[in-house]
């Protein structure tokens, strides 16, 4: 009967246990709570980036269609007399080598 006793599980070591699971519980509980709540700030970060580039674009867009009704309507010379880059063109004017030579 004494060996009993010695290999039986006492009160003290059911609590001690219990005791053991409840705090691994609230140590993953709060591990899982930080990873949302990195996870929500690394959302909000993309959200954010998301924003600022869809801006970029909507102001790349307008700037597209101010050029494109710029060059439709002729103001954008393609000859080189208009601005930006391909304005300020080399169509001639050139010091060349075209005669009025002496000879006999």
């Amino acid at each position: 009967m004494l060996q009993l006793k010695q290999d039986s599980v006492s009160k003290d070591d059911v609590a001690a246990l219990q005791n053991q699971l409840s705090t691994i519980q609230d140590e993953a509980s709060q591990a899982g709570e930080r990873k949302v709540q990195s996870l929500q700030d690394q959302l909000t970060e993309l959200e954010t980036d998301v924003d600022g580039v869809s801006g970029e674009v909507s102001s790349l867009k307008r700037q597209l269609s101010a050029l494109q009704d710029e060059i439709a309507a002729g103001g954008f010379g393609l000859d080189g007399s208009g601005t930006g880059a391909s304005g300020g063109g080399s169509s001639g004017g050139g010091a060349g080598s075209s005669g009025g030579g002496t000879g006999s």
